[in-house]
């Protein structure tokens, strides 16, 4: 099939990201996009990933261009308070580690924490990301004074989401034809494909390609389609989020370079400092509370009670068995959403984007069904990576003080995705044998060791091969490696040389604590380097 016009169905953050990427990498493909009048965005998807860097510069865009229109902060990390225990946080820093005099590659740190058990856990962060002195005071610097971090890497940004799809819309889809009607009926041909779409207006639309970007009502690929839906409301039990937005009383003090997520009796609350104002919001699950006592608890929490605006959002966790059916491909909530907590919504949406762009610009144009299996397998595999990602949040925790606390770390049970299978890897369900354990990373099934933080410390004893996220939140919840057992099966340690390592991160730290008081908080960097249209 040569695809030579799409037409994406709905508008916010998937529809108009779509628009645009299509509109600047693919600009041979003629694009309709058809939103519907009377169906407003969620617009609660502000806080975004570093890999968010790749998408906006493959489409020319430069902060100080889209930033003032979307009210657009910079965020450096994901910092986690009272997830661990009450009183106590920890930061996951985006970027790389920095490996600069390793000698035994990720482990240094915790060989650290063994030979000096006095280390304080959040001081993994410290000693791996360069970034932290900044991060800790509240600081932005985005040049190249700093070894190991690079911030067109190593920066995200929390914006409003609907501002900014607005802004795209404006400023990035000329070629795109934008259509406000509603589809009426969407109407199939022979072998089971979309053959048009009719709207209230009673025009029709036909096309080789049809986005689905229509958020949690899935249209096309679920309403007409009807691909199942894989629920991980079983694991990731948050169903329900009240969402608003606070005032500043200090700037200065309250922009930081994070977004921050504060675990409480039956959930955890997001804060992302806007310019303009914080956003936030409380996702809880009403297996535990009811909507009216979560709002008592989140109002609490804030300190603001009916003065402001809230919006309740019913969230939708688990993703369809594939996202591309036939001439039907789903990007963003229409095909599946995972828990907010680590920022994975936009995230999703422009891998999606990504994958289907490297689709469309391979074979000649051509899609043919191994394009569309290749697509759902990697989509199938990061989302679900991204699940047990963040039920490890969770699970590792040492609360206990509420139901919702004492089910996550008393009741859950690990899913069977956890463990491949006796008799074949690629079904990864049943028992522990390390060759289907491994056949199962190597095949793609499992995101290397992302899921399996348990057979780290029990039989691998190395975070070699795990990325920096699940170490740091590993770390936070208190998870070492190197106990005087695993120690005595080990051969010698070279304390000599880790000791110039330890020495080296002291003597970098230092250096960079000091540099970091000469820059400015992000709210004097934001005041004096981009100009914000003032609402």
């Amino acid at each position: 099939m040569k695809v030579n016009k799409i037409v994406i169905v709905g508008g916010g953050s998937s529809g108009w990201f779509t628009a645009s990427a299509l509109n600047k990498l693919c600009p041979e493909i003629d694009v309709t996009l058809i939103e519907s009048p009377n169906v407003s965005t969620i617009g609660v998807g502000e806080s975004t990933l570093g890999q968010i860097n790749q998408f906006f510069n493959s489409l020319g865009m430069k902060d100080e261009d889209w930033m003032p229109h979307c009210n657009a902060t910079y965020k450096a990390s994901i910092k986690f308070t009272d997830f661990h225990v009450k009183g106590e946080s920890f930061h996951y820093p985006f970027g790389f580690e920095d490996m600069t005099n390793s000698v035994y590659g990720k482990d240094d740190w915790f060989l650290k924490k063994w030979i000096y058990p006095e280390t304080p856990w959040d001081d993994f962060t410290r000693c791996y990301t360069a970034q932290m002195p900044l991060i800790e005071n509240n600081k932005i610097y985005l040049g190249d004074k700093i070894e190991s971090y690079a911030p067109d890497r190593d920066v995200a940004y929390h914006m409003d989401a609907t501002l900014l799809g607005n802004w795209m819309k404006d400023n990035l889809c000329d070629n795109v034809t934008h259509m406000k009607e509603n589809i009426t009926k969407v109407v199939l041909d022979n072998n089971g494909a979309i053959d048009k779409l009719i709207t209230d207006k009673e025009n029709t639309y036909f096309a080789d390609l049809f986005i689905d970007c229509s958020g949690f009502d899935s249209i096309l690929l679920e309403r007409e389609l009807h691909e199942p839906f894989k629920t991980y409301g079983n694991e990731l039990i948050n169903n329900k989020a009240w969402a608003t937005h606070m005032p500043y009383t200090n700037k200065n003090e309250q922009m930081e370079p994070f977004t921050n997520c504060t675990a409480i009796e039956n959930g955890w609350v997001w804060n992302i400092p806007l310019w303009n104002s914080i956003g936030t919001g409380y996702v809880f699950s009403d297996k535990f509370i009811d909507d009216n006592q979560a709002l008592q608890e989140f109002q609490k929490h804030i300190g603001y009670g009916d003065e402001l605006d809230y919006n309740l959002i019913n969230i939708k966790c688990g993703r369809h068995e594939r996202c591309w059916v036939k001439n039907c491909i789903a990007v963003g909530l229409s095909n599946g959403f995972v828990e907010p907590l680590e920022s994975t919504g936009l995230f999703l949406i422009h891998e999606t984007i990504k994958k289907l762009i490297i689709s469309l610009q391979k074979n000649d144009g051509h899609i043919n069904q191994f394009t569309r299996d290749s697509l759902n397998r990697e989509i199938g595999i990061q989302t679900d990576s991204l699940k047990y990602f963040l039920i490890y949040h969770f699970i590792d925790s040492q609360r206990d003080d509420t139901e919702y606390w004492r089910w996550y770390t008393q009741e859950l049970e690990m899913p069977d995705h956890f463990y491949p299978d006796d008799g074949d890897a690629s079904t990864l369900s049943g028992g522990l044998w390390e060759e289907n354990y491994l056949a199962g990373i190597r095949s793609g099934r499992v995101n290397e060791f992302l899921t399996d933080l348990g057979r780290i410390q029990l039989q691998y004893h190395s975070f070699n091969n795990v990325n920096l996220g699940l170490q740091c939140i590993a770390v936070g919840h208190h998870n070492g490696i190197y106990t005087d057992y695993i120690r005595s099966t080990m051969s010698t340690v070279n304390k000599e040389n880790l000791q110039k390592t330890f020495d080296y991160w002291e003597k970098r730290n230092k250096k960079n604590i000091k540099f970091a008081k000469t820059c400015p908080t992000m709210y004097e960097y934001l005041k004096e380097n981009v100009s914000y249209y003032e609402s």
